[in-house]
């Protein structure tokens, strides 16, 4: 989503929460799962149709639900509607996938697991479901989310749906703030190392082993910018309408250890591959007939395999897949047997299994870059002038070294966090302020916006 898109989804959701807020209560899912779909054809077109039956598919089958002894266990019409809730990903995967673009593949591959997870939820709830149409469409086409999650479960959302909360100035003033900080990670973390990226693959700069391992961790990092800063962007506006969703990422850089580095990694991605894929696959009778260790090492390897093929049904997304699973796998038996040992190749283990399988992919990052970073945005054109930013950082150095500044702004940025977990940080007017100052910066018109890009070696 790049900047223009933003704004305008922004706006959007400005006008869509005045509208809820004088909805009754059992109108309030309907438009929001009308306006949630109207989105989703705005990013996807014709393939909002998929979407749409595989959400009355599932809605009529869950109708439909058998007496509760015979849909405990997995049977025929569980893995019909499995299937049915990763159609859109299977339809992506079919032969349609170099005519969509970045966005729409993510909205599908998001889309998918979130259906599944809330079918699965109500076809082994105990309790019968009194859930409306409304209710579930607006669950599965909940479109703060819909690009890049993050993946929501069906009770946290169900039960926000049927609490109907007043708008207070201190929510408007959070999602202000998570709005600025999720443009800032984008526009001044993200898109400049995914240009970078391209670049020195395209020089085949990457030459020796220490260049390839800063590549790899800022490669690494602009990741993270890219999707936690969506994902600040979602909570940001679900909070303009009232729903408060979790937050995806947990510091993951301020861990040496693979283990802990994805329970704070994509916090949302990982726990559903883990309740969803990885724990119904050790509880399987064929698992369950072989060594414990055994299973937990197949599981673990099948779970990672299928979050490689998650991101795209290629060779290169399945080894990477393959290599974190080993990661895991390894650092799993090092704790296990030599507990010292593992806190000391910890930092080799999150380099080898984590943090370089990133910078081996071939990628064409102009593709993310270009999803994020547009020069000079229309909209900017009326927004303030801050004068001729481009001399300034030019004169420090920026256009020659932007991987120095880069990292350092990086590492103040993670200083900065870790200090907001222990309550201290900036007023929240205070840092809208400084963030929007800066990407500004980035749009002003006069100032050249890509003197963060200069070519390597200038």
């Amino acid at each position: 989503m790049n900047p223009a898109m933003s704004w305008t989804i922004f706006c959007a959701s400005l006008v869509l929460s005045g509208i809820l807020i004088f909805c009754r209560s059992d109108r309030r899912n309907t438009v929001l799962a009308v306006a949630s779909a109207l989105l989703a054809t705005w990013l996807v077109g014709k393939y909002t149709l998929i979407m749409l039956l595989c959400l009355e598919g599932l809605f009529r089958l869950l109708k439909w639900k058998p007496p509760q002894s015979r849909s405990t266990r997995f049977g025929g019409w569980t893995a019909i509607g499995i299937i049915i809730g990763l159609l859109p990903f299977i339809a992506l995967l079919a032969g349609e996938a170099a005519s969509l673009s970045l966005g729409s593949a993510a909205i599908f591959a998001f889309f998918s697991l979130q259906l599944v997870g809330g079918f699965l939820h109500l076809w082994f709830s105990d309790k019968p479901s009194d859930m409306t149409r409304g209710e579930w469409y607006t669950f599965g086409l909940f479109f703060p989310t819909l690009i890049t999650g993050p993946i929501i479960r069906w009770p946290a959302l169900h039960e926000q749906m049927r609490t109907r909360k007043p708008f207070h100035i201190n929510d408007g003033i959070e999602s202000l703030r998570l709005l600025a900080r999720g443009l800032f990670k984008r526009l001044v973390f993200a898109a400049p190392f995914y240009m970078i990226a391209n670049e020195a693959v395209s020089l085949n700069a990457l030459t020796n082993l220490p260049l390839l391992l800063v590549f790899a961790a800022g490669l690494r990092f602009a990741i993270w910018a890219d999707i936690s800063g969506h994902t600040d962007w979602a909570r940001g506006i679900a909070l303009l309408f009232g729903f408060k969703l979790p937050e995806n990422f947990n510091l993951p850089f301020q861990t040496f250890s693979v283990l802990e580095f994805w329970r704070r990694w994509h916090v949302t991605l990982t726990s559903w591959i883990q309740d969803y894929v990885y724990y119904p696959l050790v509880s399987t009778a064929p698992l369950r007939r072989i060594p414990r260790s055994t299973a937990i090492a197949l599981a673990v390897v099948i779970s990672f395999s299928f979050l490689g093929l998650w991101h795209g049904f290629r060779t290169d997304f399945l080894v990477m897949g393959l290599l974190k699973g080993f990661g895991v796998l390894l650092s799993l038996y090092l704790l296990t047997k030599w507990p010292r040992l593992y806190l000391v190749l910890s930092p080799l283990l999150l380099t080898g299994f984590v943090i370089l399988p990133t910078a081996l992919l071939k990628i064409d990052w102009t593709l993310f870059s270009n999803s994020l970073f547009t020069a000079t945005e229309p909209w900017s054109a009326t927004l303030i002038q801050l004068g001729n930013i481009t001399a300034f950082l030019t004169r420090y150095g920026v256009d020659k070294n932007p991987l120095g500044w880069i990292a350092a702004l990086a590492v103040a940025w993670q200083c900065y966090e870790r200090l907001e977990r222990h309550s201290r940080r900036l007023p929240a007017l205070i840092e809208i302020l400084l963030l929007l100052i800066g990407i500004l910066a980035l749009a002003t018109p006069g100032n050249d916006t890509r003197f963060l890009y200069a070519p390597i070696g200038q």
